[in-house]
């Protein structure tokens, strides 16, 4: 399994990313590394992958990989998940009054 993400993230797969992302930030296989999770959700986020732009809007909320939150990214992600219609997007930007 991860080989076969490792082998479509090196063809620019979007989608791999995002799942391997995810893996990573949550510690499934693998120790949990929030700062590796956060370069390939942005890699797949700069894409156009919609659910990779939440799950690094999460990340940047949370101070991955900075060490403290950047609301500014987070919000401009979000509002790009929001964009593409991705559910629950646009009640995240309402609770933090955008």
């Amino acid at each position: 399994c991860l080989r076969f993400l490792a082998t479509r993230i090196e063809a620019g797969n979007a989608h791999s990313m995002y799942v391997l992302g995810c893996l990573v930030d949550q510690g499934r296989f693998m120790a949990p590394d929030p700062v590796r999770a956060s370069a390939l959700l942005q890699r797949a986020a700069q894409l156009g992958h919609p659910m990779a732009m939440v799950e690094l809007a999460l990340l940047l909320e949370r101070g991955v990989p900075a060490g403290q939150p950047d609301m500014l990214q987070a919000i401009r992600w979000m509002q790009q998940a929001d964009a593409a219609g991705i559910p629950g997007a646009r009640r995240w930007l309402a609770a933090r009054g955008m």
